[in-house]
């Protein structure tokens, strides 16, 4: 097994990186506080140079990082597996606040309260830690007792005595509805912050935008009233998404702020149905109908992987710069009541070499998957294939989009393989509309992809899934 030597210039730091392990997992497990957010290409807080040796390059959001910046030398650290020995610099940060340190620690749940029918405020106060040091939008990863670890956002100021958090229960999901239905103010709770770069840049003095989407509010929360007690006075445009009135939460909250400070707006969106009291549509809609240009601004996002993208896709649009974008992107695992033993992952494969580098998965309607393999091994790290060959036949996904993590890019295309197992009803290449993970095991995951087809009339969807590794999921 060969492990390969990488040097970080600007710190002056020399480290390992095992077979599958990207430069920022080598650099976090080494202590090195290196600029990261996302974890999954998608926000590009940990863009770097390469200096020296190689490296291959799992997929990407175009927006983290363009072909024009990969031509120049820069890589993602979350998405860089190191192929020789390797030297590596971080590109300059604007805010030096958002490397510092992360500190573990041990704490102490004292508060909970319901924000909403699924988030739950959890305020946890650090043992000998007063004030506690973070940056506002960074992240904490936090354990209690018998269940995995999960990552979520301060959603305070810093300098306090405790860190708040607002969780959200996702069905089936170990953490989360530990913390619903079983925490207790006295519970232990274990502490690793602060992490993540999408952190608030103090020194600019341009219009600063927010976009939350969900329990994405608790950083733009922290952001927000950070920036107002600091004294910016710059405009700042919150945006805050969900899907019908039950799912909203700290509006008053917003609200009075913006009372208080002229400069604030806060802007509710409701995605589901028509309201009376709040704007409907998408939370990005609401953004394109109301800001045409966005240069000088900052933007900070925080939300689902779809609301993330979008937001990229219409902030660019309108003239924000890439290094002005700072996105912190909410994955939620969700396990289905069909589980297997802890710690099978079934039988390992290795997939034939394709030198047009796609992946095959099956077009499966039902709810069950026959046999699905690890494919930890074979050079598509946290990609896996369901092997089954069903009536449906099999179609393909470009790796560029599909390998890694679950962020895949909507929109893009995905093709019909071996046509006439699909009848004369076969839809043609399609593209994906959004994607979705399920917790199946500690090591094995099911996707779900919703797929849209061009027709005559219109266009129509249909569900594919595929089989992932739930370890290498980002936040």
């Amino acid at each position: 097994m060969t492990v390969n030597r990488i040097d970080i210039r600007l710190v002056g730091i020399s480290l390992e990186a095992s077979p599958g392990q990207t430069l920022l997992e080598a650099a976090l497990a080494a202590g090195v506080a290196y600029p990261h957010g996302c974890r999954s290409g998608r926000c590009g807080s940990c863009k770097s140079r390469l200096i020296e040796g190689e490296m291959d390059l799992l997929p990407h959001s175009r927006f983290a990082l363009s072909e024009e910046e990969k031509a120049q030398g820069l890589i993602l650290a979350c998405r860089a597996l190191p192929l020789t020995d390797a030297a590596v610099a971080w590109l300059d940060s604007d805010e030096p606040d958002a490397a510092q340190p992360s500190n573990r620690m041990n704490g102490v749940v004292t508060w909970l309260e319901d924000l909403t029918h699924d988030i739950k405020l959890v305020r946890i106060v650090p043992e000998n830690a007063t004030p506690l040091h973070f940056s506002a939008g960074q992240y904490a990863h936090v354990s209690f007792k018998g269940v995995p670890s999960r990552s979520y956002s301060m959603a305070n100021r810093p300098g306090g005595d405790s860190l708040e958090f607002h969780i959200r229960r996702v069905p089936g999901g170990a953490t989360s509805e530990h913390v619903h239905d079983a925490l207790s103010p006295g519970d232990q709770a274990q502490l690793e912050f602060p992490l993540g770069s999408s952190a608030l840049r103090r020194d600019h003095s341009g219009p600063i935008l927010c976009l939350a989407g969900g329990s994405g509010l608790a950083p733009i929360k922290s952001i927000v009233e950070t920036a107002l007690a600091h004294g910016m006075d710059q405009p700042v445009h919150v945006y805050f998404g969900a899907r019908a009135v039950r799912d909203l939460y700290l509006v008053e909250h917003f609200q009075a702020l913006a009372r208080k400070h002229a400069n604030l707006t806060f802007t509710p969106v409701l995605s589901e149905g028509p309201s009376a009291q709040y704007r409907s549509g998408y939370v990005t809609q609401a953004l394109e109908q109301d800001l045409a240009d966005l240069a000088g601004w900052k933007a900070y996002v925080a939300g689902p992987p779809q609301m993330v993208d979008a937001a990229m896709e219409a902030t660019f649009a309108r003239g924000l710069q890439r290094e002005d974008m700072h996105a912190d992107v909410f994955y939620t695992p969700r396990s289905p009541s069909r589980r297997f033993a802890p710690g099978h992952c079934g039988p390992k494969i290795r997939p034939a070499a394709s030198s047009s580098r796609r992946a095959f998965f099956n077009r499966s309607l039902g709810p069950d998957l026959d046999r699905c393999f690890s494919a930890r091994d074979c050079g598509i790290p946290g990609f896996f294939e369901n092997l089954k060959n069903g009536r449906h036949g099999r179609r393909r996904l470009d790796l560029d989009h599909a390998r890694g993590r679950i962020g895949l890019d909507p929109g893009i295309q995905v093709e019909g393989l071996d046509r006439p197992g699909y009848g004369s009803g076969a839809p043609p290449a399609g593209h994906l509309l959004y994607s979705e993970f399920h917790e199946i095991s500690p090591c094995l995951g099911l996707m779900s992809l919703k797929l849209g087809h061009p027709t005559v009339s219109g266009s129509r969807e249909s569900s594919e899934k595929t089989c992932v590794d739930p370890s290498r999921l980002g936040r």
